[in-house]
């Protein structure tokens, strides 16, 4: 039997050896560490002094005015607003050594903030900063707020970029022109009653400033590196011809018209992008929806390079999109049609053709990307076609989708709204055409062309006046098409009579074709522009589908 070892003489078993116990010196260190951290912290920061000038970037011209903030140390980037030099803002904060956590509410953490304004000459001076690294916010209106770690230094020169530009849209006379759309990248604003604009811009915004007036030149502006510029409008007039995809794609048919329109007064030209009954976008698209739909049928083989060929002539450019008569849309999309109550497929027209459902916003976008995509080509205007419900055919048959008490015309007006909103920052000109009919009677004739609604979203509305297409008997006229400037002008006062609280412009499409028996010759196409122009219009289009023109009708270049 062992005999148990014993430690000492009271007793006590040996225990096992180990270490000597170090808590309370690692205590005292933390302790010691804490108290070099209080004694630092609790040293005064030397004052420092801060002097600089802030000017425009742009010009180097001084800012007066200008705040100058000293932001809260180690807080948020946000300014506290003090009154005199140096007002101290205390905070707390909880620090951690080695592992253990302590509250520190009662250390001061010493904020000296002021905010300080500079004079006339775009200086300023910060006196007593008890702040190693102070931050500085400087911030003026019209300006892009600048944030900077000032240190300790002196001399600072501040240049802040401007991030709005401002102005005034005239006429030729120096006139005040509201209501007039300017843009600048994808910010957009209107002129006030006085003329006046002004726009935010950001260093991502394009510095072209885009000023859009119906009756004037679209005006092109590179800003360039200034805050203020005043526009003013040259007017503009468009005397066009309507030009379809297949002339475009038949070079010597289409420089004959070019050549028309050096030897007369044509200035513009109407150009088909999409077609009519069809659908097809007649130029090679990229927008993913017409592509999905089979819908590119590129008779156009180069749109920019064809528009820039007619702006080197002196040529306004017109893209004529025909909307809602679309038979590849229809095809691609049933869903989209309108439907037909009895079989409850796709509703055919007189001439066995579908129609897709203008109540549907799905068509609105379709139309409105390829619009988009053709304002991108530099076309001037974008001129919307079968802006309507169809007139044709067993119209009781129609089923829209919608209850039979929701207007058609909310359905028209609300897609020119949208492309009217979603078009505004391109700078392209909207328009649209309407029956001869739609300015003279009261109602939507049953296809959602009413008049006041329609032009409330319209840089131009165009009537096709054609007095061949007017029943017999209109005006008392056997036959309206002898008549033809009695047509047009009736027509026109009607339109006139209905846009007095409108900037719209009118413009109408004449006849230059032969209907019924009726020849047009230069007599007859002479008296209808001289009608138009007499009764003060925005110009004015002839139509001939076939692309033939009477050139005896028109004034020669340069002539009376």
């Amino acid at each position: 039997m062992s005999r148990r070892r014993y430690y000492s003489d009271y007793g006590r078993a040996a225990q096992p050896e180990r270490g000597p116990n170090v808590a309370p010196y690692l205590i005292i260190a933390l302790l010691a560490l804490l108290g070099l951290l209080l004694a630092h912290m609790s040293q005064p920061v030397a004052a420092i002094n801060i002097n600089g000038r802030v000017v425009d970037s742009y010009t180097g011209q001084p800012l007066a005015g200008t705040q100058v903030m000293v932001l809260e140390a180690g807080g948020p980037a946000n300014p506290v607003a003090g009154t005199g030099a140096g007002v101290i803002i205390t905070g707390t904060q909880g620090i951690t050594l080695a592992g253990i956590s302590t509250d520190t509410t009662s250390i001061p953490t010493s904020a000296p903030v002021m905010t300080i304004t500079t004079g006339a000459d775009g200086l300023f001076v910060l006196n007593d900063l008890r702040t190693s690294n102070p931050t500085l916010l400087i911030v003026q209106p019209g300006y892009a707020a600048q944030q900077i770690a000032a240190g300790g230094r002196s001399g600072l020169e501040i240049r802040l970029v401007p991030d709005t530009v401002h102005g005034t849209v005239s006429d030729p006379q120096g006139k005040p022109v509201a209501g007039a759309v300017v843009s600048m990248g994808d910010q957009v604003t209107m002129t006030a009653p006085d003329g006046s604009y002004s726009l935010h811009s950001n260093d991502s915004t394009s510095r072209k400033l885009l000023v859009k007036m119906p009756g004037y030149s679209l005006m092109r502006v590179d800003v360039g590196q200034t805050t203020k510029e005043d526009v003013a409008l040259k007017p503009f007039t468009a005397r066009a011809i309507y030009v379809n995809a297949d002339t475009i794609a038949s070079p010597g048919k289409f420089y004959k018209l070019i050549q028309l329109a050096k030897d007369t007064e044509i200035n513009a030209m109407v150009i088909d992008v999409k077609a009519d009954t069809t659908g097809f976008v007649l130029y090679q698209s990229a927008v993913p929806q017409v592509l999905a739909a089979g819908a590119v049928n590129p008779i156009i083989s180069d749109l920019p390079g064809l528009v820039e060929t007619l702006h080197k002539n002196g040529i306004y450019v017109i893209a004529r999109q025909a909307l809602f008569w679309d038979e590849k849309l229809a095809a691609a999309h049933p869903d989209w049609t309108i439907k037909s109550k009895s079989s409850g497929g796709p509703w055919q027209d007189a001439y066995g053709h579908h129609w897709v459902n203008p109540y549907k916003q799905e068509v609105w976008a379709y139309n409105i990307a390829i619009a988009k995509e053709v304002a991108t080509a530099g076309v001037d205007e974008v001129q919307f076609d079968y802006v309507r419900f169809p007139s044709d055919g067993q119209l009781v048959d129609t089923d829209y989708g919608v209850p039979p008490d929701q207007p058609k015309a909310k359905a028209i007006s609300g897609f020119l709204a949208q492309a009217q909103h979603d078009l505004a920052s391109t700078g392209v000109f909207i328009a649209a055409d309407v029956f001869g009919l739609s300015p003279i009677v009261q109602d939507d004739l049953g296809i959602g062309q009413q008049f006041e609604d329609v032009v409330a979203h319209l840089d131009y509305i165009c009537p096709m006046a054609y007095p061949s297409h007017y029943a017999d008997g209109f005006l008392g006229f056997d036959k309206p098409a002898e008549h033809p400037s009695e047509v047009v002008g009736y027509t026109l006062q009607s339109a006139q009579a209905k846009m007095l609280k409108t900037k719209a412009q009118l413009r109408p499409w004449l006849q230059d074709f032969t209907l019924g028996g009726v020849v047009y010759e230069a007599t007859r196409v002479r008296g209808q522009i001289e009608t138009a122009e007499h009764m003060n219009t925005s110009g004015w289009m002839l139509w001939n589908f076939d692309n033939v023109y009477t050139q005896d009708a028109l004034k020669k270049q340069g002539g009376p």
